[in-house]
């Protein structure tokens, strides 16, 4: 299920995919409570919109993130809370992030996806998993041509 509170506004043209809220964080009733969403947005699954703020034009909000604070037009977030790492098919770079507030690990690659995975690419995960059964391999080799040394 999709929630969409009662103040949100969606523009025209937007993808918002299964999970989604768009949710407020006042009870106040009668006030704008809840985000406005641009044009030609895409929002992945399960993502969570909170707040009386706008969403830019053409952003794209990766699966699960959570957005506490504005877009801006063009742009691409992902995390929790979302950090902006795309803007206008330019790479947000670290200084900029750290001026957001944000936190960046330049080894980290983000890729928006609406499901949260990539098509045709290795889970990061599962990448880090083989290069350590790898690693382990290794060294029982290592272990045991160190044992036959030893015997000798």
């Amino acid at each position: 299920g999709v929630v969409i509170g009662e103040t949100a506004e969606v523009g025209d043209d937007c993808t918002i995919y299964h999970g989604v809220t768009l949710g407020g964080t006042s009870l106040s009733e009668g006030t704008k409570r809840h985000p406005t969403i641009g044009r030609n947005c895409i929002i992945g699954a399960g993502a969570k919109v909170l707040g009386a703020f706008t969403v830019g034009d053409n952003c794209r909000i990766g699966s699960n993130a959570v957005v506490i604070k504005p877009l801006p037009p063009d742009s691409t977030a992902v995390g929790n809370p979302a950090r902006i790492v795309k803007r206008k098919d330019k790479k947000v770079d670290a200084e900029e992030q750290r001026q957001e507030k944000a936190i960046h690990d330049p080894k980290l690659h983000v890729r928006m996806a609406a499901y949260g995975f990539v098509a045709n690419e290795e889970d990061p995960y599962a990448e880090k998993l083989k290069a350590m059964e790898q690693r382990l391999e290794n060294q029982e080799k290592l272990i045991e041509e160190l044992k036959e040394k030893v015997k000798n």
